[in-house]
């Protein structure tokens, strides 16, 4: 996945010019569930 980063914060004159970064993601499912009763055997 590519990402834009936001131009920072400059003064008049300056120019930014914005670069493509590249993101590494993960693969983490999580699942956050309301459990009623739990019983460990």
């Amino acid at each position: 996945q590519y990402v834009t980063p936001l131009p920072p914060v400059m003064e008049p004159g300056e120019v930014h010019i914005p670069t493509p970064v590249e993101k590494h993601m993960g693969g983490a499912t999580i699942f956050v569930l309301d459990v009623a009763h739990f019983e460990k055997i």
